[in-house]
């Protein structure tokens, strides 16, 4: 099956880095499309998960770099700065398909946490 892609508008409503549940580190941006559309991109884990309650958290590179790519692709300095920025969204066509990848509104620029995780299989820290 061949998979259909459309490339649309939309508007970071917010931008959300923090801590899930007080056990992970990870981002939200949840977009809007105009009108009662809406739709989250993100929700990865950008730190090691401790192995007890209230342990150690230590950062990782894919997280490191997944917040400058997304400043970067936005075209901002602070995560602060993301919310209600115009930007484009890669995703499979139709109502509710998944999202591939958010791009600069006038820029080729893309970011893509599934190309990030494929590109840092290869890293060494």
């Amino acid at each position: 099956m061949k998979e259909t892609v459309e490339i649309v508008n939309a508007r970071i409503a917010s931008a959300r880095l923090g801590f899930e549940r007080d056990i992970f580190l990870s981002a939200t941006l949840s977009l809007e499309y105009g009108g009662s559309m809406g739709q989250s991109y993100g929700g990865h884990v950008f730190c090691d998960v401790p192995s007890t309650p209230g342990g150690e958290r230590r950062g990782t590179a894919y997280g490191t770099e997944a917040i400058m790519r997304i400043l970067r692709t936005v075209g901002v300095e602070t995560w602060a700065d993301l919310d209600g920025r115009l930007i484009r969204v890669r995703r499979e066509a139709g109502w509710g398909g998944a999202i591939l990848g958010i791009g600069h509104p006038l820029e080729d620029l893309w970011f893509s946490f599934k190309d990030l995780a494929d590109e840092m299989k290869g890293w060494t820290s």
